[in-house]
């Protein structure tokens, strides 16, 4: 195996915003993403069809806007794509390849050009190899009656609900929305006709995970950098006294507070943290469905003060210990450890690392590129 990796070095953010991810996620449940998401109610608003990047060659990029019709929100979505290799042609017809990237904010920030911005390595090589990239919005709160449920203001004074079944639906719809502006792609079921790469950081890490739980009708793998995999443990990490308690109160919350947000923020509604048990929390938790997931690479980094990484390698041993197997050391380089955990996923524990994990593009790739894909795809030799 090729020792030698070219790796991103991510940008780091303001203060005040790196802060604001660290509020992060919790299910409200394990309900059936699919059958929770609407395949109509929401109309595309503006369309920039695709045109050179500007700053990588070979690189276009298509924006979209678009609203749910009970949400005049409007988000925004970036497709791109290397102009000489934007699909493959498999007995004559067009196939196209497709990474959908979640961003992460904590459910109250956060942008589709995150990705481009902070991995730009990465998402160029993916590209480059043929992949159809995506990047979606998804609406954020702004505001939470501590009473009733969150929302995002308008600019109008008016409130949109904001909860996981909306935003899964904003995800769903910006997916389908500009599936429908490529010739010969009705809708997204055609769009991927080859299952999806996903790709999600911080409280996109999540959401990308829950996607390889519950939505594996448009998902062959996932790529899930710093997530929250333990829901139980997530309210005993910021009862704790540790730092990350520490940039809650500086941010003017405190415990109950800060995990009100951050519950009420997914799930839409004020928690009363005495009423919800461990077990329902634990239940809630991507650890506890990992059996039933697409596989997934998990990515974190040894000195993450901002989540526990403890989670990612609880769930690489139970993985292993299901399958009867002990967690096995695929290598280590430099202080990164990378393991396989069962017979289908990943971890790299980066021993150097906080909470923005560099990746190993080509590792990456290799990885996820034949999980999945039809043969017929794959003797191509590329995407």
């Amino acid at each position: 195996m090729n020792m030698t990796r070219v790796e991103d070095r991510v940008f780091f953010m303001d203060k005040k915003y790196f802060l604001l991810i660290t509020l992060f996620l919790i299910s409200c449940g394990s309900g059936d993403y699919e059958s929770s998401v609407s395949d109509s109610g929401y109309r595309l608003l503006s369309a920039v069809d695709f045109k050179p990047h500007g700053e990588i060659d070979n690189l276009e990029v298509a924006s979209y806007s678009y609203a749910s019709n009970d949400c005049p929100l409007e988000l925004t979505a970036l497709v791109y794509r290397n102009n000489a290799k934007p699909y493959v042609i498999v007995d004559g017809q067009k196939k196209w390849l497709s990474a959908v990237y979640i961003h992460g904010g904590g459910y109250v920030s956060g942008a589709p050009e995150a990705f481009e911005n902070a991995y730009k390595s990465t998402f160029k090589y993916i590209v480059d190899q043929g992949y159809m990239f995506y990047s979606l919005s998804y609406r954020v709160s702004q505001a939470r009656n501590p009473t009733t449920h969150a929302y995002h203001l308008l600019d109008d004074g008016s409130k949109c609900d904001v909860n996981n079944v909306e935003i899964h639906n904003d995800i769903y719809q910006g997916v389908s929305l500009m599936a429908q502006r490529h010739v010969g792609v009705p809708g997204v079921e055609e769009l991927l006709a080859v299952k999806a790469v996903g790709f999600g950081i911080s409280a996109g890490g999540h959401l990308a995970a829950y996607e390889g739980v519950h939505n594996q009708s448009y998902y062959r793998a996932v790529v899930a950098i710093s997530p929250l995999l333990n829901m139980a443990d997530l309210v005993n990490y910021l009862k704790s006294d540790n730092r990350q308690q520490a940039q809650y109160f500086s941010m003017g919350f405190d415990n109950a507070e800060a995990i009100d947000l951050i519950v009420g923020a997914y799930c839409g509604v004020k928690s009363v943290i005495s009423e919800i048990s461990v077990a329902d929390l634990y239940d809630a938790s991507i650890n506890n469905h990992i059996a039933y997931s697409v596989p997934i690479y998990l990515l974190v980094g040894a000195q993450d003060n901002v989540l526990p990484p403890d989670h990612a390698v609880e769930l690489c041993d139970r993985v292993a210990a299901n399958e009867g197997v002990g967690k096995q050391m695929i290598e280590a380089v430099k202080g990164r450890k990378y393991y396989q955990c069962g017979s289908q996923h990943r971890l790299l524990l980066d021993e150097n690392s906080g909470h923005n994990v560099p990746l190993p593009k080509q590792r990456l790739y290799d990885w996820f590129h034949p999980l999945g894909l039809p043969a017929d795809i794959l003797s191509l030799g590329r995407g």
